[in-house]
């Protein structure tokens, strides 16, 4: 197989994130915020900053990042290094199930069940179908599928 289009094709696909009407340009900056999240949260050298790796993730969620989703609720969790609240914790893992991770569906529908977050309007249930539908299988174990 010859490189040559692969290469060719390089300029075109870079000159497609420039110009492309937000969409590709809010993927790109999704990416590297969450990347430099990253990098604050998993410093080779010195202590972890988690503030800024979450100042940097909740930019990545604002532009689209599915995975920022999920590290702030991360962050955010009892046993995380940002724990506040559990109607924060909630919220993120909320954010993060409806975005579709069916980990913190999963997670959600146990907080919710031992009491760790408010309900409010959800049923762990239908979290645990949720979960379970996207191929998660502690969920599908618990719904005895």
């Amino acid at each position: 197989m010859s490189l040559k289009p692969l290469l060719t094709a390089g300029p075109l696909l870079a000159a497609l994130f420039i110009f492309l009407p937000g969409q590709a340009l809010a993927q790109k900056n999704a990416q590297e915020e969450l990347l430099a999240g990253l990098a604050q949260e998993y410093r080779p050298e010195g202590a972890p900053d988690h503030q800024a790796a979450a100042t940097h993730y909740q930019a990545a969620a604002r532009a689209g990042s599915r995975e920022a989703l999920l590290a702030l609720a991360r962050l955010h969790a009892p046993d995380g290094p940002l724990w506040r609240t559990a109607e924060v914790w909630r919220g993120h893992l909320l954010a993060a199930a409806e975005a579709g991770w069916p980990s913190a569906a999963f997670e959600l529908g146990e907080a919710i069940e031992k009491g760790a977050v408010p309900a409010g309007s959800l049923e762990p249930f239908l979290l645990f179908q949720q979960a379970a539908a996207a191929g998660h299988g502690p969920a599908a174990l618990r719904l005895g599928q």
